[in-house]
């Protein structure tokens, strides 16, 4: 075999192929779920628009996963190549060499072969698996956020009731004390 070298085959590809999908996967949920998901504050109220919002971020995780697959299986097709098959060359004294052919020979070969169809073989499976990782990572995402932003609000602090308690009104996450007036009862 090759060596320790056989386990960096097709890494080019590879990188390729993931951090394309990556960069298209985000780029593309974040501007379809600006454009599509209200930020209404209050909707967080209701439970029936919260179920909605995560159905939502779901079909549009779902939708860029799927195609940011369809766009990087062309990468997908060639990294599998170059992992699976090797070129076998004679060398002077007539042994066999085996040699392991590099991105752009291997692409040339596959188009070569049968043509842009070849470059999207396997691609409908990897949609499918893809899409079905977006529907969790949509509604994972929304949910990360909301965690992220209600950090950012201040902490609750310690209720702390007064000689009427009747009089103190405390919102969960407020840090000061509210006081009520009541008038003649």
């Amino acid at each position: 075999g090759d060596g320790p070298r056989t386990l960096w085959r097709g890494l080019g590809p590879t990188l390729l192929r993931d951090v394309g999908a990556s960069g298209l996967f985000w780029c593309s949920y974040l501007k379809l779920s600006e454009t599509l998901l209200s930020a209404d504050e209050w909707q967080d109220l209701d439970p029936g628009a919260a179920q909605q919002r995560a159905v939502s971020s779901a079909a549009v995780g779902a939708a860029c996963a799927a195609a940011a697959a369809l766009a990087t299986q062309p990468f997908d097709v060639v990294k599998t190549k170059m992992q699976t098959h090797q070129m076998i060359t004679s060398d002077k004294a007539g042994y066999k060499k085996q040699k392991v052919m590099r991105f752009s020979k291997v692409l040339r070969a596959t188009f070569r072969e049968s043509g842009w169809r070849s470059l999207w073989v396997g691609g409908t499976a990897r949609a499918v698996l893809a899409a079905a990782s977006g529907l969790l990572l949509g509604p994972f995402f929304e949910y990360a956020q909301l965690i992220a932003n209600d950090s950012q609000r201040p902490l609750r602090q310690r209720l702390v009731l007064g000689e009427d308690p009747s009089r103190i009104i405390v919102h969960p996450r407020s840090s000061k004390e509210m006081f009520i007036e009541v008038k003649g009862a």
